[in-house]
């Protein structure tokens, strides 16, 4: 299970309680998480311990192997900046013997991934716009990769095969509970040997 950003949303609150639930869940591989900018509101990161305390593995610009699939993480102060992203990228070493997923939690800067072999990008911050005309707003802020599967580049290079990346629209917003024009989702990926 991976959780790509945005756990926590608006003031301080009790990180323990909230993260308490994520104890029962079972995951054949551990559940893995991913910072993004609404845990970047909270200083200093107090939310890390809570997550960890609840089983869950953080995955800050680091990476693990499972089952012959490299899930690579990039926490999202440390990918703000497209130069910061690649030094940190290559420094990582990720392997390229495995195929190679990146949780991201923006859905930028898709070159460096791809120039370092990854194959699968996850991201999400969007929400794709959670409220319409907003969703008109984040498909051009992104490219087009605001929201659901695509190929990056979008015409294919011949002599690299192309990256996929998945932008979802995420379990629920950011600021008002509601959304129009746009759903909720959690999205499941089935790998195939």
């Amino acid at each position: 299970m991976l959780i790509g950003g945005d756990f926590f949303d608006g003031p301080a609150v009790d990180f323990y309680s909230i993260t308490e639930p994520f104890k029962s869940i079972q995951s054949t591989h551990g559940i893995y998480f991913v910072s993004g900018n609404h845990e970047s509101y909270q200083p200093h990161q107090p939310y890390i311990p809570a997550i960890k305390n609840a089983g869950i593995k953080v995955l800050m610009n680091e990476w693990e192997t499972i089952d012959g699939v490299t899930f690579a993480g990039i926490d999202y102060l440390s990918s703000d900046d497209a130069n910061k992203q690649k030094a940190l990228m290559e420094n990582m070493h990720i392997p390229k013997d495995h195929p190679v997923v990146l949780v991201k939690h923006v859905p930028v800067d898709m070159k460096i991934a791809y120039d370092v072999g990854v194959d699968l990008q996850l991201s999400g911050h969007t929400h794709q716009g959670q409220l319409w005309p907003f969703s008109l707003i984040t498909k051009k802020m992104y490219k087009g990769y605001d929201f659901g599967l695509n190929n990056y580049p979008r015409v294919a290079d011949t002599n690299k095969k192309q990256m996929k990346i998945y932008t979802s629209s995420g379990a629920f917003g950011w600021g008002p509970p509601y959304r129009i024009g746009t759903k909720n989702e959690i999205v499941v990926i089935h790998f195939v040997q």
